[in-house]
């Protein structure tokens, strides 16, 4: 009996020896290596071109914002190193470029570059630039910004409907002081009233006309009734519509003579200068008008003209009306006749 439960002990041992061995392990299949994208370089434009010709271009043909964006994108998983941005020759000073880039672009990181034309001039103007970085397919990458500039400030129509006749003959006889009164017809911010004022005066001095600050002094008196309508048309966009009518008097006399002349003789006033011969068929009369200094006001004259001007980009409203005050002050000194 107890060998029989010996046996069984052994193979109770035997049995959990087996079901404790360890099982063989599968030998583990190699996995292919992710593939990680090199740095792919991408641009975008805040105002693209519809016509991008030969080069990517942007188009800053904006008329209230000359400034647009490139915008620089990394399509790839690894880093992208932007070198450099710079302009390229023929390089222009009507254009401005500020890099807010970064050396280096991760997976998906997008920077700007802010390119503004500053120039003054109309016509069309481009500028290229060279962005150069370690994208394989292309380090060095070629954009254009391209301007299409029109007058900021614009005379769209000026048309005189009562022009000064008979004082064009005598203001170089006549004293050089003026006096100038404003009645404006409506209301008008008054930073542009004084600009109005301002420039009359300036243009004035630059034709050799001095101010006098008293209407019964000075030898022109100046009347003017402006009729100034300053309409916004879009974002620093203004049109600007001037009614302008007055009156100019001048302190002369006028005299009438009458010259009798017939070739290189002549009789004035009746008395004779040469021989010449009255009864002569050939002898003409000219009538000529002297004008002098007087105290007296002589021949008040009435004017009037219309001015139409449209301005775009206008950020600083105090300059533009700087500047509508400006030409205003040139067509008016025009139709007055007082230019040199």
């Amino acid at each position: 009996m107890k060998k029989i439960v010996y046996l069984l002990l052994v193979a109770l041992v035997g049995l959990s020896m087996t079901g404790c061995a360890k099982k063989p392990k599968h030998r583990a299949q190699a996995v292919a290596p992710k593939e990680v994208r090199d740095q792919e370089i991408q641009y975008a434009f805040g105002y693209p071109s519809e016509d991008a010709a030969m080069l990517p271009t942007l188009n800053l043909d904006n008329m209230q914002k000359r400034v647009g964006e490139i915008s620089l994108t990394n399509r790839g998983e690894k880093d992208l190193t932007i070198e450099n941005i710079v302009a390229q020759a023929p390089i222009s000073e009507l254009f401005e470029m500020t890099n807010k880039c970064p050396n280096i672009l991760k997976e998906g990181e997008t920077c700007k570059v802010h390119v503004a034309y500053v120039g003054q001039n109309a016509g069309t103007f481009t500028q290229t630039f060279l962005v150069t970085s370690n994208d394989l397919s292309q380090p060095k990458l070629l954009l254009r910004a391209e301007a299409i500039a029109i007058e900021k400030m614009a005379i769209t129509d000026f048309s005189i409907s009562n022009n000064v006749k008979v004082f064009l003959e005598d203001k170089s006889a006549t004293s050089s002081d003026y006096y100038a009164r404003f009645v404006f017809q409506n209301s008008v911010d008054k930073s542009l009233k004084l600009a109005v004022k301002s420039e009359l005066d300036k243009v004035l001095e630059v034709n050799a006309y001095k101010k006098n600050r008293s209407p019964y002094k000075s030898g022109k008196n100046i009347t003017l009734y402006p009729n100034i309508d300053v309409q916004s048309s879009g974002e620093n966009q203004y049109s600007i519509k001037v009614y302008m009518n007055g009156f100019i008097s001048t302190k002369t006399s006028m005299t009438t003579r009458e010259i009798y002349h017939d070739g290189n003789t002549f009789v004035t006033d009746g008395f004779v200068e040469t021989n010449i011969s009255m009864k002569n068929s050939h002898t003409m009369v000219t009538t000529h008008n002297n004008f002098k200094n007087s105290e007296k006001s002589f021949d008040k004259e009435h004017f009037a003209f219309y001015l139409e001007i449209k301005a775009i980009d206008q950020k600083d409203k105090k300059k533009m009306y700087q500047d509508v005050a400006n030409i205003l002050a040139i067509k008016t000194v025009s139709v007055l006749g007082l230019e040199k």
